[in-house]
C-alpha cells in the first residue's frame, strides 16, 4: 500500500484471509486500502470484522472512525475514536482525528482540548499547534492563536499556512503591518501562495494603501483567476479610489463564477448607489435577498437606496426588515432615524438613535444625528451636549463642529461659536461651510471687512458655492456696495437660479441703487419661487412692484 498499488493490497488481504479468516491485521489493512479508494462502506465492514475478532484492537476502531468521518457521520466517528482512546488514551492519532471530527461539528472547544491531549503528548507536533492556532481562530481568540501559530513556526519555521494564518489573527487584532511581513515570510517559501497574496491585500486596504492591495489581489488572481473573494476585494479597494465602473467590471466577474454569491450582489449594489444609479442598486439588493433573505445589511442598503430616491416610507419598511433579522445593526438604527428626521418624525428619529447608542455608545454619527434632531425640536442644549459627546469621540468632526457653531450663533453666544468655525478650520483648512459661516458670526459681530474675507476663502476653494456668494452680496449690500452685491447676487443665482431669498435680495440691493425696474423684475422672480400657498407675502410684494414700476417710494423686503 505504501507503493500505491491498494488493488494489489487488495488481493493480498484476501488471500492472506483465505488461509486465516480471523487474521486482524488483514481485515483491519483491506479497509485502509478500501478506504484509501474512496470505497467506505466496504471499509467499514472489514473494520468490522477485525474488531469482531479483537474488540480491543485500537488501530481498526480509528480507522473506522476515520472511515464515518469522510462519510460526514461525525457524530459516530466521535464514538469509534472514544473506544480507540479508552485503549490507548497515549495514542496521539486518535485525539487528534477526534479534534477534526469535534472542529467538524462546530465543538471548537472540544476540539482545542483534543489538541491540548495530543501536545501533552508530543509537545513538538507542529500541526497539531497549527491546528489548535486555527481553532482559536474560530472561536475569535486570536491572540491565543497567534501564539500557537508562533509554536507551530518554532518547530517548522516553513510552514507556509502557519504564517498565513498567522497574518490572518494578527491584521484581525489591527496589527495590519506585521500580518503584511507574514503574508511576505510565507511567498518567500511559495511564491505562488494566492491565498498570502489576498490576506496581504486585505491588511494593505484596511491601512488605505489601496493600489498596493489591488497589486496583490492581481497576483493572487494570476494564479487562480475564479476565487470570486478575491475579485471581490479588488471590487471593494477600486470603489474606494472611486474607481466604480473597474469594481462593478469586478463584482460581474464574481457572478460569473458564483451567480448566487449574495455578498457579491451586495458590494455591486453598494457600488451603483455610489454612483447614484439607484434602481440598477436596488435590483442588486433585490437579487442578493432573493438568495439571503436575512441579509440584515442589505436591507438596509435597500432603504438607503429607497431613501436616496424619495421613497422614505418604503426605505423605513427596508431598515424595520434589516432590523428584525439583526437588531445590532447599528446603522440601519442610524439611517431609519435620519429618514424619520427627514419625514419631520424628530421623537421617533431621537429614539432610534438612542437605540443605536445602546449598541455602541460611541458611535458618533449616532450622536451628531440625535443632536440635530434635538435642535429641530428646540431643545438647544441637549443638542449641544450631542455635538459636545460625539467631538470626545472624534475630535475630527466636522460636522460637529460646524452644527455646534451654528446653533450657538443662533442663540447669540457669537464668540463660542467662532471658536467652533476656528477648531473646524484648524482640522480642514478647505471646510467651506465653516469659512461661510465664520463670515455669518463675523458679520453679525460687525466685523464686516473679515467676514468678506471668509467668504471670498470659501469661494476660492468652491466657485460653486451658491450661499456663499449670496452671504457675500448681503454683508457688501449692507456696507452700500450694491453694485458689487449685486454682482455676488448674480452668482449666485446661476448656481441656483430658484433661491427666492437671493432675489429678494437682489431686489432689495437694486431698489436702492435706483434701478427700479430691474428690481421690479427680481421681485417678480421672487414670486416665481415661493409657494402660491403664500398669499400674504406675493400680495405684499406685488404692492411694491406697483410701487416701483410708477413713482412711489417702495417698502424694503426683509
Amino acid at each position: 500500500m505504501h507503493l500505491g498499488r491498494r488493488e494489489e493490497a487488495i488481493v493480498c488481504c484476501e488471500r492472506a484471509l483465505e488461509i486465516d479468516a480471523n487474521l486482524k491485521q488483514a481485515w483491519n489493512n483491506k479497509g485502509v486500502a478500501l478506504s484509501d479508494l474512496g470505497r467506505k462502506e466496504e471499509a467499514i465492514a472489514c473494520y468490522d470484522r477485525a474488531l469482531e475478532i479483537d474488540a480491543k484492537y485500537e488501530g481498526a476502531w480509528s480507522n473506522k472512525g476515520n472511515a464515518l468521518s469522510a462519510l460526514g457521520r461525525n457524530d459516530d466517528a466521535l464514538a469509534c475514536y472514544g473506544q480507540a482512546l479508552e485503549i490507548n488514551p497515549r495514542d496521539a492519532l486518535p485525539w487528534n482525528n477526534k479534534a477534526a471530527a469535534l472542529s467538524i461539528l462546530g465543538r471548537q472547544e472540544e476540539a482545542i482540548a483534543c489538541y491540548d491531549r495530543v501536545l501533552e503528548i508530543d509537545p513538538r507536533n507542529a500541526n497539531m499547534w497549527y491546528d489548535k492556532g486555527t481553532g482559536l481562530l474560530t472561536l475569535v481568540r486570536r491572540e491565543e492563536a497567534v501564539a500557537c501559530f508562533n509554536k507551530a513556526l518554532e518547530i517548522n519555521p516553513k510552514d507556509v499556512r502557519a504564517w498565513n494564518n498567522k497574518a490572518n489573527a494578527l491584521s484581525d487584532i489591527g496589527r495590519k503591518e506585521e500580518a503584511i511581513a507574514c503574508c511576505d515570510r510565507a511567498l518567500e517559501i511559495d511564491p505562488r501562495l494566492p491565498s498570502a497574496y489576498y490576506n496581504k491585500g486585505n491588511a494593505l486596504s484596511d491601512l488605505g494603501r489601496k493600489e498596493e492591495a489591488i497589486a496583490c489581489y492581481e497576483r493572487a488572481l494570476e494564479i487562480n483567476p475564479r476565487a470570486p473573494n478575491t475579485l471581490v476585494r479588488k471590487g471593494a479597494a477600486l470603489s474606494d479610489l472611486g474607481r466604480k465602473e473597474e469594481a462593478i467590471a469586478c463584482y460581474d466577474r464574481a457572478l460569473e463564477i458564483d451567480a448566487k454569491g449574495a455578498h457579491v450582489l451586495f458590494n455591486k449594489g453598494k457600488a451603483l448607489s455610489e454612483m447614484g444609479r439607484y434602481q440598477q442598486a436596488l435590483a442588486c439588493y433585490d437579487d442578493a435577498l432573493g438568495i439571503e433573505p436575512r441579509f440584515a445589511a442589505a436591507w438596509s442598503n435597500k432603504g438607503d437606496a429607497l431613501s436616496d430616491l424619495g421613497r422614505k416610507e418604503e426605505a423605513i419598511l427596508c431598515y424595520h426588515r434589516a432590523l428584525e433579522s439583526d437588531p445590532t445593526l447599528v446603522v440601519a438604527w442610524l439611517n431609519k432615524g435620519l429618514v424619520l428626521s427627514e419625514l419631520g418624525r424628530m421623537e421617533e428619529a431621537i429614539a432610534h438613535y438612542d437605540r443605536a447608542l445602546q449598541i455602541d455608545p460611541k458611535y458618533a454619527g449616532a450622536w451628531h444625528n440625535k443632536g440635530l434632531a434635538l435642535w429641530a425640536l428646540g431643545r438647544n442644549e441637549e443638542a449641544i451636549a450631542c455635538f459636545d459627546r460625539t467631538l470626545e469621540i472624534d475630535p475630527k468632526a466636522l460636522p460637529s463642529w460646524d452644527a455646534k457653531g451654528t446653533l450657538l450663533a443662533r442663540m447669540g453666544r457669537l464668540q463660542e461659536a467662532m471658536v467652533c468655525y476656528d477648531k473646524a478650520l484648524a482640522i480642514h483648512h478647505t471646510f467651506t461651510n465653516a469659512w461661510n459661516n465664520k463670515g455669518t458670526v463675523l458679520s453679525e459681530l460687525g466685523r464686516k471687512e473679515e467676514a468678506i474675507a471668509c467668504y471670498e476663502r470659501a469661494l476660492e476653494i468652491d466657485p460653486r458655492f451658491a450661499v456663499a456668494w449670496n452671504a457675500k452680496g448681503r454683508v457688501l449690500s449692507d456696507l452700500g456696495r450694491n453694485d458689487e452685491a449685486v454682482v455676488c447676487y448674480d452668482r449666485s443665482l446661476e448656481i441656483e437660479p430658484r433661491d427666492a431669498r437671493v432675489w429678494a435680495s437682489k431686489g432689495i440691493a437694486l431698489s436702492d441703487l435706483g434701478r427700479r425696474k430691474e428690481a421690479a423684475e427680481a421681485y417678480r422672480r421672487f414670486i416665481a419661487c415661493v409657494p402660491t400657498s403664500n398669499k400674504q407675502l406675493i400680495q405684499r410684494v406685488e404692492e411694491m412692484i406697483g410701487k416701483l414700476e410708477g413713482n412711489a417710494s417702495p417698502e424694503t423686503l426683509n
